[in-house]
């Protein structure tokens, strides 16, 4: 390969030609309000969650004196935890500085609930709200549809994806519907659903943001 070729090969490619329209390429794309970006790793989508919620917790402090707490809490899972909660599952895996933004501003959103200061534990806050931290309510929807898919068999296209464990003796764990857990190589690969969605079966209630 001669040296001008090699060097075109590494240029970065900005658009691609149709037919005579010149398509521009972009670095993230917005798909059913979820920010895609071409490494997977989501970060954009995380900021633009945060930036979001963040404005509403600011308007909910203006007004958090004027209702009582049960309006509050309506006003947060109408306006906040809806935000936080919306195709999560695609976070699972995602890297812990994106966690600990979205956590942030799950603890912003409890403390100006109970009017709770800074200074004070997030944990007993989350807890009586029944609260769950947001890697584990990631944790738990994929748990759900996982659920879902070994009790309805729908979609299929996902269910085929799991493979239930089949021992070469009878255990007494034969009955219990364990799925197969797949050995990926990778970090990467790791975040996928059919590795993912067997250990978010073990899942515990009691996971809260310590």
């Amino acid at each position: 390969m001669s040296t001008d070729t090699r060097l075109r090969s590494e240029e970065k490619i900005r658009a691609v030609k149709v037919a005579d329209t010149t398509v521009p390429l972009t670095t993230t794309v917005m798909r059913l309000g979820v920010t895609v970006d071409s490494t997977l790793s989501f970060d954009q989508h995380v900021n633009n969650v945060c930036k979001a919620a963040h404005y509403h917790v600011r308007a909910l402090r203006r007004i958090r004196r004027c209702v009582s707490v049960d309006d509050a809490k309506a006003v947060t899972t109408a306006l906040l935890s809806s935000r936080l909660d919306y195709c999560n599952s695609v976070l699972s895996g995602t890297s812990q500085s994106n966690l600990n933004k979205l956590q942030r501003v799950q603890n912003a959103v409890a403390r100006t609930v109970m009017t709770t200061s800074k200074r004070e534990h997030i944990t007993p806050v989350l807890a009586e709200l029944h609260w769950l931290s947001v890697a584990a309510r990631i944790d738990f929807k994929i748990a759900v549809l996982t659920f879902n898919l070994l009790t309805t068999e729908q979609p299929s296209y996902l269910r085929e994806l799991l493979q239930l464990r089949r021992p070469s003796r009878s255990l007494r764990s034969s009955n219990h519907n364990l799925l197969n857990i797949p050995r990926p190589h990778t970090a990467f690969v790791q975040r996928i659903f059919s590795p993912r969605c067997p250990s978010c079966l073990e899942f515990t209630p009691s996971y809260y943001h310590r």
